[in-house]
């Protein structure tokens, strides 16, 4: 009789843990500059290429990726690259410094707390080309 009721209560909470177990659907990634929120990224799951090699070396100005670690697969990474017309090429270009954190979203809603802070990066803009074929002169 103990073993019967053992197990009933090993199925009942294996049925709890599975039921409240929820798919991931997306991450939300808001964009900080200093302690303020100056826009967010909402990453669908299917907008990531995961399972890639970890980062060895990166660019931190005017980024146009946003990665993390798999969570399928510790040793890797998903990679979201940012549109365009996405969040990161929108921030304002200058000398202020941003960082980044995401939460997964799970398939009722539900938010996970954010991540610790990504490295900082700017969005100095891009230099416009060097001038050529310069002449002064009097005709």
């Amino acid at each position: 009789m103990k073993r019967l009721a053992l197990f009933s209560v090993c199925a009942f909470l294996a049925s709890v843990l599975s039921a409240s177990a929820q798919t991931v659907t997306a991450y939300t990634c808001p964009i900080r500059q200093g302690p303020v929120v100056v826009s967010t990224v909402t990453i669908p799951v299917s907008a990531l290429t995961c399972g890639q090699a970890p980062l060895v070396a990166f660019a931190t100005d005017n980024p146009t990726k946003i990665a993390f670690t798999d969570p399928a697969v510790p040793t890797a990474i998903c990679v979201y690259t940012d549109p365009p017309t996405g969040v990161l090429s929108l921030l304002p270009f200058g000398s202020a410094t941003y960082t980044a954190s995401c939460a997964p979203v799970n398939s009722s809603g539900g938010l996970t707390p954010d991540s610790l802070p990504s490295n900082t990066f700017t969005r100095p803009g891009i230099l416009a080309p060097v001038v050529t074929g310069v002449k002064v002169y009097r005709e």
